[in-house]
């Protein structure tokens, strides 16, 4: 009975040690490497999403979130607030890869985005046009987040995919 558990228990884990959802931490791409952002991955409808519930600031703290949003990107129709804010969009799982599309806040860019596990960590890459950055992006741990926060319930995330603003208003913007 117990060697049955055990089996069931490993073999409910190795299946689910593909899954992209969950939460992910992004780290900057430069020295010294410090935690970037918390990204929330969800499945609606079959389909798959990233939103950003968390950003750090200076001192490796999240100080702007969903509940208490500060930051706002002006690259998007809207200037809507980071947090809170779909960069992951439409994402379908092709065997072990995942192909969608995904929006740099800071630029407006919107990429053809690939995402698909190595261990524990979620690789994030972005194409546009002969351009491709890749990411990797980490489980964030407790102590990422702040003592009072309270992670949100990804079942009852509905998809807010954010319009992006034409060449000319990003011009404009500037």
């Amino acid at each position: 009975m117990l060697k049955s558990l055990l089996l069931s228990l490993t073999l409910l884990s190795h299946l689910n040690g593909d899954s992209i959802t969950g939460f992910w931490k992004t780290i900057t791409d430069v020295e010294p490497h410090q935690p970037e952002t918390i990204i929330a991955i969800y499945d609606y409808k079959g389909k798959y999403y990233g939103r950003l519930i968390g950003g750090f600031d200076d001192k490796g703290v999240i100080s702007d979130n969903i509940y208490h949003p500060l930051q706002h990107t002006h690259q998007l129709v809207g200037d809507p607030p980071l947090a809170g804010l779909d960069v992951i969009w439409n994402l379908e799982k092709k065997d072990d890869h995942y192909f969608g599309e995904g929006v740099d806040p800071r630029t407006g860019f919107v990429y053809e985005t690939e995402l698909w596990r190595e261990g524990p960590d979620l690789i994030v890459e972005g194409t546009l046009f002969f351009i491709t950055r890749q990411q990797t992006w980490v489980p964030p741990v407790p102590s990422d987040y702040p003592p009072d926060f309270k992670k949100p319930d990804l079942s009852t995330f509905i998809p807010n995919i954010p319009k992006v603003k034409s060449v000319r208003e990003l011009e404009t913007s500037k």
